[in-house]
């Protein structure tokens, strides 16, 4: 849960503030989540209802493929079979079923909303209950092969299998509440070391502490504390707070048969509210990435 890091380059005195901040955050009820963590293999043998990022939709018709603001078919970005999904896990109030997230290749901005934070015209999230289709891998190809798709507006190539595990984590050092909750702790067990914020000195020494609690890169997960490549839009922008539920979240990885790029080195969110989600109702969702 915790990405302890090596600090035997730090002096002495920094040293110690680490340890001693490790040493807190272990012995006491800190915030910390259970997520589904997603690794990501390049897809051999595609079929229709099993996840994947990117790659054929599975569809139970082939007018049910989402358009975006221009009126033009998405391609699929993500879609998450529940039935894979670890039997423990918590997230999600139904063990069948599937989530696919949906993205507009006709702009260059990766689907994101211009006219408000919750603008989702040139996405979509959507659920299905019920995997039983007539149609086949090869009738859903030909028929998106009659339609443009413009590769560069998409932040992926190929196809990819998931292979999911459950995980636990604490709050990122990123999520908006992290100087409400955990500095004030730094500060308490280092008061010669007292800061406002990670980045207001101290800059070897915080960003160890910073990496000791980013999750496992990439981040692909379902649920648990968001990670950020910049900012936590919701320190700033209280409106959208109420999308309290981490749903989604895609990371960058370049790694051998994976090429995933959100801008550059981008991390992709995907956020439900609380309720909304135990309802498994996914109409209403606030989607966001950023990049370096």
């Amino acid at each position: 849960m915790l990405n302890i890091q090596d600090v035997s380059d730090l002096p002495q005195d920094e040293q110690a503030a680490y340890k001693r901040f490790v040493e807190a955050i272990i012995t006491r009820d800190l915030p910390k989540r259970a997520y589904i963590r997603m690794q990501l293999d390049p897809m051999e043998d595609e079929t229709l209802e099993v996840s994947k990022i990117g790659g054929v939709p599975f569809l139970k018709s082939l007018e049910d493929i989402p358009v975006d603001a221009k009126n033009k078919k998405m391609v699929l970005i993500a879609q998450i079979n529940l039935s894979e999904l670890p039997e423990q896990q918590t997230l999600f109030q139904a063990d069948k079923g599937l989530l696919q997230f949906w993205m507009s290749c006709h702009t260059d901005e990766y689907g994101l909303g211009l006219e408000s934070f919750n603008d989702n015209s040139n996405t979509a999230l959507t659920f299905i209950e019920d995997v039983t289709t007539s149609l086949t891998l090869s009738e859903i190809i030909t028929f998106m092969d009659q339609f443009e798709y413009e590769a560069e507006n998409v932040p992926l190539t190929g196809t990819y299998h998931v292979t999911y595990a459950m995980e636990e984590q604490y709050l990122t050092a990123v999520d908006y509440r992290f100087n409400d909750l955990i500095l004030p702790i730094w500060n308490e067990v280092n008061p010669e070391f007292e800061v406002e914020s990670l980045f207001d000195g101290y800059d070897d020494l915080m960003e160890k502490v910073f990496s000791t609690l980013l999750p496992e890169q990439p981040a692909h997960q379902l649920g648990g504390y968001p990670y950020f490549t910049q900012d936590d839009l919701r320190e700033t922008e209280e409106e959208i707070r109420v999308y309290d539920e981490l749903l989604l979240q895609i990371d960058s990885e370049y790694t051998d048969g994976i090429n995933i790029d959100w801008g550059d080195g981008g991390t992709a969110n995907v956020f439900v509210k609380h309720d909304d989600l135990k309802r498994m109702k996914f109409d209403d969702y606030f989607y966001n990435w950023d990049c370096l």
